[in-house]
């Protein structure tokens, strides 16, 4: 329900003539949030090729029927791009191209295997998605995160009490030892992939023979060297700071679909002091407020709803 980064049908409907020159039904509204309408075609393209839920589904929630999670998700987005426009926030359509592509780089520096522009495209073709769609939804993005920027991110604070707590929350240690790894990895972009890759390295089989097999980083058998996990995120410090030497990590999903399966060559500890926190103080104050920001944005989401005219026609998949 708080999963955010955020129908013509009732009495009107939209024809077009056909060659046997009868009006054939092709869209319907499924909601009007304060007079603009959803259409049909629109909660039908997010259950069918994703993605389903954007900004929140709420009211609703995971448990519930796809399409009513589609639909409320829509309501949201439509809510904050009204808002993000009365707020001043536009998005020039030049700014969108460039900013795919470091979206690709960044990708393809997480991954090891960046994408081109027109591998993009193919893609996306394959998957039964045009790039108009695919760059509509990338802008709309781009403006709902620019309005959270200016107007919800302002009002989370993040006091020192706040970062040491959420410090130890991600794994952090009170004494604030730095821990540093060298470590063989696998990237994949199926989650079944690597649950099934991991069985097969805890099983005894190769991890280096299984990288050079499955892995989609650019060069599998290259060892990374003195990673520190205070500088990589959250979720996967977290998944790595009680491996030893010789372990092997589960699969840890990461930004673009993607998992990584670690395996660790060595690891060194080294007494901290407070300097170690005031190091990394920047970035736990980043990624503080991004996850206060979910929260921030389902309470203005919950009292938007309550001061807006919705109403919804197509409540069930048609």
């Amino acid at each position: 329900m708080k999963n955010l980064f955020v129908i013509l049908f009732a009495t009107t409907v939209l024809l077009l003539p056909s060659t046997s020159r009868a009006r054939t039904l092709i869209d319907g509204i499924a909601a009007l949030v304060d007079g603009q309408p959803t259409l049909v075609s629109t909660i039908r393209a997010k259950v069918e090729t994703g993605p389903l839920v954007v900004i929140s589904d709420y009211p609703v929630g995971p448990g519930s029927p796809t399409w009513t999670r589609a639909l409320e998700d829509e309501v949201n987005k439509v809510l904050m791009i009204q808002s993000a426009q009365e707020f001043g926030v536009s998005i020039d359509a030049s700014q969108v191209d460039p900013a795919i592509t470091k979206f690709l780089e960044r990708q393809g520096q997480a991954s090891g295997q960046a994408l081109s522009i027109d591998q993009l495209k193919k893609l996306l073709a394959s998957q039964g998605k045009s790039w108009q769609s695919y760059r509509k939804e990338f802008a709309d993005q781009m403006l709902l995160q620019e309005f959270q920027k200016r107007a919800l991110l302002p009002t989370i604070k993040a006091t020192d009490k706040d970062l040491r707590t959420f410090y130890r929350q991600v794994g952090g240690k009170d004494d604030m030892k730095s821990k540093t790894i060298d470590a063989l990895r696998i990237v994949v972009s199926s989650e079944s992939k690597a649950k099934d890759l991991y069985k097969k390295a805890l099983s005894g089989e190769d991890f280096l023979e299984l990288a050079k097999k499955h892995s989609t980083s650019e060069d599998p058998t290259k060892v990374i060297k003195d990673l520190s996990l205070s500088d990589l995120p959250p979720a996967m410090s977290k998944k790595l700071q009680g491996l030893t030497k010789g372990q092997v990590s589960p699969p840890i999903a990461a930004s673009g679909g993607l998992y990584f399966i670690f395996k660790i060559k060595s690891l060194a500890v080294k007494e901290g002091d407070e300097s170690e926190f005031d190091r990394i103080k920047p970035r736990l104050t980043q990624e503080y407020k991004s996850k206060e920001l979910v929260s921030a944005t389902h309470t203005w989401i919950e009292e938007k709803r309550r001061n807006s005219n919705i109403k919804v026609f197509a409540k069930t998949k048609s």
